[in-house]
């Protein structure tokens, strides 16, 4: 009976792009024990072979075996989920999308076990996509403040971090979201690391200013890491349902055409390491009947709300 359940249940999740299957991932919920083994050969799967999960039209459980397993902290699914997100730009694009910067740092760090050396060891991994990298560094900043995790740990691994970007060529996409997730742990033991990448260039002031990131170090440290707290703690309240618009990027027929970043009078490279960002001279493109996104669209996008996102929270820290 429970195998034709959970059948039913995989279907249904890869069916109806664009839709979050609600209902039945509560029903999913009550069948951890059943499910689990099926959503962890799901993430194999992904690492052996993307073409079936890669698009618009792909098959949509994995993102689904990852939100489930990631609600239970399934600790066999650290692994499983790492080897299904080391994947070459295009594709990581192509089959994960939005799901790379919301739902893999929740997932990391509820399923590691609490082991900051496996995040560590990730987040300076130079053969992962720095998203990815970036996403270790979040579910580090995650531990930190939900689980009381050692700060000393968490302040050195971005240190080193920040050392190894330095002897890296296009480091610059990494540099950028790293110091927006390190801002949210207050880290002023970071501060003449942080003045030195904004010196050379290596952080995207469009942003992150440097005037405003080094600003936030002069905050009360307590205050600061008790609003972040606040936030994840909020997160955590709102169940495995929080996630659901993450599900809209499955959706093949977008209404808008991409927005970029209006046009500086200075040249601005991208804040991916993708290199996709547009020239500040180039028009954007026009809506219509004829008008499709492109995965290099949605890529465009994906950066520019990724740091736009961890900007804002920057914002209301202040």
């Amino acid at each position: 009976m429970d195998e034709a359940r959970i059948d039913r249940i995989l279907r249904a999740f890869d069916e109806t792009p664009g839709r979050y299957r609600r209902a039945e991932v509560d029903e999913a919920l009550a069948l951890r024990e059943e499910l689990a083994p099926r959503l962890l050969d799901i993430l194999e799967e992904v690492a052996a072979n993307q073409k079936p999960f890669a698009g618009d039209r792909g098959r949509q459980t994995h993102a689904y075996a990852l939100l489930l397993l990631s609600n239970w902290r399934e600790p066999r699914a650290y692994h499983p989920v790492v080897r299904a997100f080391m994947l070459d730009d295009e594709t990581l694009e192509d089959v994960w999308s939005d799901f790379v910067d919301t739902l893999l740092p929740v997932a990391l760090h509820r399923t590691c076990g609490g082991d900051l050396d496996a995040l560590g060891a990730l987040a300076l991994d130079r053969m992962a996509h720095h998203h990815v990298r970036v996403a270790a560094l979040d579910a580090l900043n995650r531990a930190l403040l939900l689980d009381g995790a050692d700060r000393g740990r968490v302040i050195d691994i971005y240190r080193k971090v920040f050392d190894d970007a330095r002897s890296v060529q296009d480091a610059y996409g990494l540099c950028t979201l790293a110091v927006g997730s390190v801002s949210e742990i207050h880290p002023v033991e970071l501060r003449q690391c942080m003045e030195e990448m904004f010196r050379d260039g290596m952080v995207e002031e469009f942003f992150f200013t440097r005037r405003d990131t080094l600003a936030l170090l002069d905050e009360d440290r307590e205050a600061v890491l008790e609003r972040e707290r606040t936030m994840l703690e909020e997160q955590e309240r709102q169940g495995i349902h929080a996630f659901e618009e993450s599900f809209g990027w499955l959706d093949p027929s977008p209404a808008q055409p991409p927005e970029w970043p209006a046009p500086r009078t200075t040249p601005v490279a991208s804040v991916s390491a993708r290199g996709i960002a547009p020239p500040a001279d180039q028009p954007r493109p026009a809506a219509g009947p004829g008008w499709s996104e492109t995965k290099a669209d949605r890529a465009k996008k994906k950066a520019k709300k990724k740091a736009a996102a961890k900007s804002r929270k920057q914002n209301r820290r202040r």
